[in-house]
Parts: C-alpha cells; sequence; structure tokens
C-alpha cells in the first residue's frame, strides 16, 4: 500500500483577522480527502523533508531545532493566498493509503518560519518546531514585599533552586531580622548537614510547616530548624561567618516525582516548574535515566535557561539533547561502539536503503569524550581565612624540616596527603607521622595520600553492625562485614583494603561509611527505574507478535532489546555477589539463559533481518516475562540489602548538669530536660518504627518514649540525677528491621558552688547559733 502523507496548517485570515483552518492531502484519493470527516485538498506538490543536525564538526552539544519544507500547489485549495502564515502552526501526519484516521502517525508539529514565497502557483513551505521556550529563564523572582518574598533590596533577584542532593550550598538571607534563609524555591527533602565556617552544627531542632510557623517559632542561639514544605531554614542567632548546608533538593513538582536525582527526572522537574510539561518526552527521559542510572546534583543560583542547562547535563552523561520532530525535549545516550549493535547499513551508492544524498567529510577539533563521574561538588569552596579554628590558617607548602611550624599551619608530604599543625607551641623538625598513623603530637591528617598502601590492620569496629555495612577504619581504609553480622571474636569482620570502594571520612555519629548510603540511593532508585521499564518492555514485546510474526522490520529493535540484556547481566550479577544474594540471583541467571535458548531457536534467526519469522506467542511473550519478572525480583532484593546495609543511630550529646555542692542539679536544670534520639535507614527516618530501651545508672532517673508513632519516639527525659556519684552513662538500644545498634549518652556533673565555709577556730557558740549560721552559710552558697 502507498504511504500517504496529511497536512493541517492554523493560519489566520487577512480579511477578517479569524482563525483559518487548511488540510492538505498527498493523493487525490477519496479515502484521504475526505478522512476523518473533513476536507483534505490534494495539493502537496512536494513531500515534506525533514532534518535533523545532531552534531556540529567540534560536537559542541547544541540542541538544535529540526526544520523542514515542502511545496504546495495553491489554485486548489480555497482561500489560501489570502492567509496570515508567518508564525501558524503546522503538522504532518503519514499512513497506509486507505487506512483509517486513528493509523495514522504524527510526525511533525511546529511553526511556519515566514510567509511563503509563491512562483507559479506553488508556495514553497519553511517550518521548524517551536522550541522558544528553552531560551526563557528558568528561576523565579523575589518580588522583595518582605515575608518569604524578600527584603525590598532583593527585589529581582533570582530564587535558588536545588535538585539532587548538593553539597556545601549558600542560600540567600530573606529575612535578616529572624536569620531566615531560602535554600529552595519549593518543598525540599531534607537538610542533612548546617556548617558555618565549615564547622558543623548540631541537628535541627524541628521542622515546621510553613514559613510563618518558622517565623514564630522560638529557637535558641546556636540552634537551627527547618521548613522542608517550603525550602527555608532559620538560625536562633544572626550567622557571623559564612553559612553553607548540604540539602536534598526539590522535593515536589507538578511533575509527579518525590525527590528526583537522574537526569531524566530533573529535566522533567525543570519542565513542570516552567509550566512546560508537555514540552518533554517524559517516557523517553525515563528510558534514559534507565541507560544512564547516575545521580546527578544541581544548584541553581544564578540565571540559567533551559537550553544552556540541558546541554551541560546532557554533556556531563555522554548524551545529546535535542527537540523531536513533534516539538518534545529529551536525551538520547550515545552509545560506546564496543557496544553498537549494527540495525543496517547507510551506503552513498545507491545499494541500500534509505538512499544517501550526499555524504560530507566535517573537519574537527581536537578529539573531544565525555565522562560521567557519579560524584557531588563541593558549591562553596571555602578559602583558609573562612575556616573556624583556634588558629589563622595558614598554607605552607611542601613540609620542610629545617622550618619552624606553629598551630594553624598546613603542610603537605611527598605521597600526596596533607597535614594540619595542631600543637600549640611553635617546633622545628617535628614531621608529620606516616601513614596509615594519621595524627601524632604536633600534626592530624587533613588529606590520606593519593596512593595508601594495602593493610592488615582490621579496626574495632564502633558498634555491632548489619551485614554489608562499609566503614572506614582508623587505618583509613574502608572494610566491609562479611556474611553474618559482625561478634566479638571478629571472625566476619573482613577487610577490602586492597580493592579500593572509595576515600573518606565516616561521621562516628552515623555509624557508617558515607558510600553505603550512596549504594543504597542507587539500588533503591534502579529498582524503581525497573518496573517501569519491565511494564513497558513487556507491552512493546506483546505488540511485536501480536500477528503471529516477527517482522523483519520488529527485528533490529528486538536485537537491541536482547543486547542490552545481555550487556546489563554481568553489573546486576556482580551487585547481587556483593550483598551475597544467590537465590534470586541464580533464577535471574536460569532466565536469561532460557530467554537465550528460545531466541537462538527461532528460525530464520530473530537477527535475520532479511525474513519474517512465524512466532508462538505464547512462547514468546512467556520467555520475555520470565526474564523481566526475574531481573525485577533480584533488583528488588538488591534494594533491599543495600537499604538493610545503612542503619544509623544517632544519639543525644553530652548532656552538663549544673549542680551544688552536694551534686544536687540546680532549680531549672532538669526542667524539660529531653534528650532526642534518632534512627535512619539510609536518608529515611524511622524512629516511629524502631524498637526502642534505655538502662539508666543508679544515678539517674528517667524515662524513654517506646510507643509514640511519631519521631519522638526513643526521645529520653531525664528526671532525676545524682551529681555526687561523678559522670553517668545511658546505654541505648535501637532495633529496625532486625537490625539492632548500641550506644551511650554521657551524663556530666558540674559543680556550681563550693562546700561552706567552717565555724571560725575558737569561738563560742550555742547549738541554736551554730545551727542558724550554717544555715545561712549554705544558703548564701546556695
Amino acid at each position: 500500500m502507498a504511504l500517504a502523507w496529511l497536512c493541517q496548517i492554523d493560519g489566520v485570515s487577512r480579511v477578517s483577522g479569524a482563525a483559518t483552518t487548511i488540510r492538505l492531502a498527498s493523493h487525490d484519493d477519496d479515502r484521504l480527502c475526505h478522512l476523518a470527516a473533513q476536507t483534505w485538498w490534494p495539493s502537496i506538490e512536494r513531500l515534506p523533508t525533514l532534518a535533523y543536525d545532531f552534531f556540529d564538526g567540534s560536537f559542541g552539544g547544541e540542541i538544535v531545532t529540526p526544520s523542514g519544507r515542502a511545496d504546495v500547489c495553491i489554485d486548489p485549495v480555497p482561500g489560501f493566498a489570502a492567509l496570515m502564515l508567518h508564525g501558524a502552526r503546522i503538522r504532518w501526519w503519514t499512513g497506509e493509503l486507505g487506512s483509517a484516521w486513528e493509523s495514522f502517525t504524527l510526525r511533525f508539529d511546529g511553526l511556519i518560519d515566514n510567509q511563503p514565497t509563491v512562483r507559479d502557483g506553488i508556495a514553497n513551505l519553511e517550518f521548524r518546531v517551536d522550541d522558544a521556550w528553552l531560551d526563557d529563564p528558568i528561576l523565579a523572582t523575589f518580588a522583595g514585599t518582605t515575608g518569604a518574598e524578600g527584603e525590598a533590596a532583593q527585589k529581582g533577584q533570582v530564587k535558588p533552586f536545588l535538585l539532587g542532593t548538593p553539597k556545601m550550598v549558600e542560600g540567600v538571607l530573606i529575612n535578616s531580622i529572624d536569620t531566615i534563609i531560602q535554600l529552595n524555591d519549593g518543598p525540599i527533602a531534607a537538610v542533612d548537614v548546617a556548617f558555618e565556617d565549615a564547622q558543623r552544627f548540631t541537628a535541627p531542632v524541628g521542622d515546621y510547616a510553613s514559613y510563618a510557623a518558622l517565623q514564630a517559632a522560638t529557637i535558641a542561639p546556636g540552634l537551627w530548624a527547618t521548613c522542608l514544605a517550603g525550602g527555608y531554614v532559620r538560625h536562633g542567632a544572626p550567622i557571623d561567618g559564612v553559612a553553607t548546608y548540604d540539602v536534598q533538593g526539590s522535593n515536589s513538582g507538578s511533575d509527579g516525582g518525590g525527590h528526583v536525582r537522574k537526569a531524566g527526572a530533573i529535566i522533567k522537574r525543570l519542565a513542570a516548574k516552567m509550566g512546560k510539561s508537555a514540552k518533554v518526552d517524559a517516557s523517553g527521559l525515563t528510558a534514559f535515566d534507565a541507560a544512564r542510572p547516575y545521580n546527578i546534583s544541581v544548584a541553581l543560583l544564578s540565571q540559567v535557561t533551559m537550553r544552556d542547562l540541558v546541554q551541560s547535563i546532557a554533556q556531563s552523561l555522554n548524551a545529546v539533547a535535542l527537540v523531536t520532530w513533534t516539538g518534545l525535549l529529551t536525551l538520547l545516550p550515545i552509545v560506546r561502539p564496543e557496544d553498537a549493535v549494527t540495525v543496517g547499513t547507510l551506503a552513498a551508492d545507491g545499494s541500500s536503503l534509505p538512499p544517501v544524498g550526499r555524504v560530507d567529510q566535517l573537519g574537527i577539533a581536537s578529539p573531544w569524550w565525555r565522562v560521567a563521574i557519579e560524584a557531588e561538588i563541593t558549591n562553596r569552596v571555602h578559602g583558609n581565612d573562612e575556616i573556624r579554628f583556634n588558629a589563622q590558617l595558614i598554607d605552607r607548602g611542601r613540609y620542610d624540616a629545617a622550618e619552624s611550624y606553629r598551630e594553624g599551619h598546613i603542610v603537605d608530604i611527598a605521597d600526596g596527603s596533607r597535614w594540619l599543625y595542631i600543637n600549640v607551641t611553635p617546633t622545628t623538625g617535628n614531621a608529620p607521622p606516616t601513614w596509615p598513623v594519621t595524627s601524632n603530637s604536633w600534626w592530624t591528617n587533613l588529606t590520606p595520600p593519593i596512593d595508601r598502601p594495602a593493610t592488615d590492620v582490621s579496626p574495632t569496629p564502633p558498634l555491632t553492625l548489619p551485614r554489608g555495612t562499609l566503614w572506614f577504619g582508623g587505618d583509613g581504609h574502608p572494610y566491609r562485614f562479611g556474611e553474618t553480622p559482625w561478634s566479638s571474636d571478629g571472625v566476619a569482620w573482613t577487610s577490602d583494603g586492597a580493592a579500593w570502594l572509595g576515600s573518606g571520612y565516616s561521621d562516628v555519629q552515623d555509624q557508617v561509611g558515607p558510600l553505603a548510603i550512596e549504594l543504597a540511593e542507587l539500588a533503591d532508585g534502579k529498582a524503581d527505574a525497573a518496573i517501569l521499564d519491565a511494564a513497558e518492555a513487556k507491552t512493546q514485546i506483546a505488540a511485536i507478535v501480536a500477528d503471529g510474526t516477527l517482522d523483519k522490520s520488529e527485528k533490529p529493535d528486538l536485537a537491541l532489546r536482547y543486547a542490552a540484556i545481555l550487556s546489563e547481566q554481568p553489573g546486576i550479577r556482580n551487585n547481587a555477589d556483593y550483598y551475597f544474594i544467590t537465590t534470586e540471583r541464580t533464577a535471574y541467571d536460569g532466565a536469561v539463559t532460557a530467554l537465550t535458548a528460545y531466541l537462538t531457536g527461532l528460525s530464520p534467526a530473530y537477527n535475520d533481518y532479511n525474513f519474517d519469522t512465524a512466532i508462538d506467542r505464547v512462547a514468546f511473550n512467556a520467555a520475555f516475562n520470565a526474564f523481566y519478572d526475574a531481573r525485577q525480583a533480584l533488583l528488588d532484593k538488591i534494594a533491599v540489602e543495600a537499604g538493610r546495609s545503612t542503619a544509623t543511630m544517632t544519639l543525644a550529646p553530652t548532656q552538663t548538669i549544673l549542680c551544688d555542692y552536694l551534686g544536687v542539679p540546680k532549680t531549672g536544670q532538669l526542667d524539660d530536660r529531653v534528650l532526642l534520639n534518632s534512627r535512619k535507614r539510609g536518608n529515611a527516618v524511622v524512629d516511629a518504627a524502631t524498637t526502642w530501651t534505655a538502662t539508666f545508672p543508679g544515678s539517674v532517673t528517667g524515662t524513654i518514649d517506646t510507643t509514640s508513632a511519631t519521631t519522638d519516639r526513643g526521645d529520653i527525659t531525664i528526671t532525676g540525677f545524682n551529681g555526687a556519684a561523678g559522670a553517668a552513662e545511658i546505654s541505648i538500644t535501637s532495633t529496625y528491621d532486625g537490625i539492632t545498634l548500641t550506644g551511650k549518652i554521657a551524663i556530666v556533673p558540674t559543680l556550681d558552688a563550693p562546700p561552706p565555709p567552717p565555724p571560725a577556730s575558737g569561738t563560742a557558740q550555742t547549738s541554736a547559733q551554730s545551727s542558724e549560721s550554717q544555715s545561712n552559710s549554705t544558703s548564701a552558697y546556695l
């Protein structure tokens, strides 16, 4: 059957100024010219030529606008010459001649560039996709009307917008009286850490539902709180230095997602923010995230356009950004040559289809390449003068034994490590220690050596930790627990120093290395993405053989899909081995083997593009469905095991209680003294679902909340303390999902007054006088 084209142009009448639609057809055939109860004039003189230009000579990565041209015979079309067509919407459809309207596919949706030229009754149409929205600014601006709209001087300044998990981000101070800072224009998932001059604050004292509630809250100096629903933080006192924050960014948008971290999801969130969700290829961006499953972070603190931002995102992930012929923004991964699957040949001699009209060799600059690096940049790099320390920080370069060093001096040595002098007495000739020792009386390590040697040292872990937990030991090496939780004999405590998992330091309060949380989040994201991928794949697979035939035109897509299945298998298996998953991995491998046996048993072969292949629809669908089900079960199991390995517990800091000389707490010292404790799985707080217990020493009385279905669960209220017995410790145990963590909270007395002086020697007193004197003396000291 012949391929038919239809065109609809929505112009404006020059005479009446009214919107006027004309419809054109490629064939003079009643089945086409009266399709869908409309009149389509058979006047397309030359079929449209649609073009893309993905790359320039230097692979600059610019987003190009698809364009096209066609010729129309205007004589049969009533009123064509009287239409204003510059900027008019134009759409093109294709379908088999004689097919119903529902079978036609929209091929192009755009605008006519200029009023067409007409010669000898032929109008030349030049058109392009409408991508002007890509050059609109993304960020909203402050109105300067006070409150959430900022102070008067901030009128017209941009509101920050954070995506992913940007680190060390500076916010915008929008209320200098109450010290309220906006981090994001809209809801955020969390503020992990707040810093002032690179020094950590303690955890936030609360989260408030609105800007007004945050402003009305009572927050003590030195403390801070959040309003995650609005993207704000507030400090209890003005910030004296540089305030920065580690933020889990945008957590809501009209795109329907929560906290987004993958490139495709981030682009959908940005489009939703601009009110342009209909202008992005949602399914294509979801597929891109499956092909490039890397977490990225974007901190927008100055105005930018969608075009510039998407270009930079695409280049960082070895991808090309483009606008489709139907006007949708999308990303396509650039496949490495070694991973490519041949689907056809383009020959300039006309020996294959589609025909090649011309071949040009472009001059290019030096080779370009793109590498995706899953890392989080530091958005605000602090200078030495912006870091709070006991002394002025000065970088002295390479260590020299003949030089004198004082507190605050920073040096580096030949192995690439950097060291901070911490002794209050300046000295000469006291060198930094040899790695893996991280400190001595004069120096403490800032940066480990570039190439750290392996070590057999197995440090004692801080707590009983679950299987798979990562932790950086005192030797600077990352360690991971083996098949079972660690026990006192340390049998299952294994070193992984030979195969580096990363570098950095573990926060003692967190009790696990930061890489463990990152792995858990990545596993969760892959499992979630796989659900959508599998559902879409099953639908497409069923459609391929709906007619009982694997058509030769359908085989290239099937071959690509099968190649992707094989290419991802080693990575999925490695993840399963990492978490000691055997049952689900065996089922997954068996499903791949069965699918391979089925496909390779087809005749003609599934990758023989010259012939159709008859298919048993039930067997075909069953082989693919079994694979996708087994794959999903394994990815879900990996996500669960990764999540179990990120159990963390944060306990209240040491409590100092002011007492009199007898060890009795001073008035008000125990009033509302609540110790806030928290339990997380990954980055999710699970206080309300955790079993908490506390063991109080004899000198301390109190209660622990074991029943509240809120984050209050696990919090301790101190009701009594005998400071005369000295310092004490409360032992805390929390259990969630079978993982038990333990820790202690120190209670330290501080005697605020000396005992009363004894009576003067040789002075005669009556019993009553002695008692009164002692009483008065005691009162004076209390």
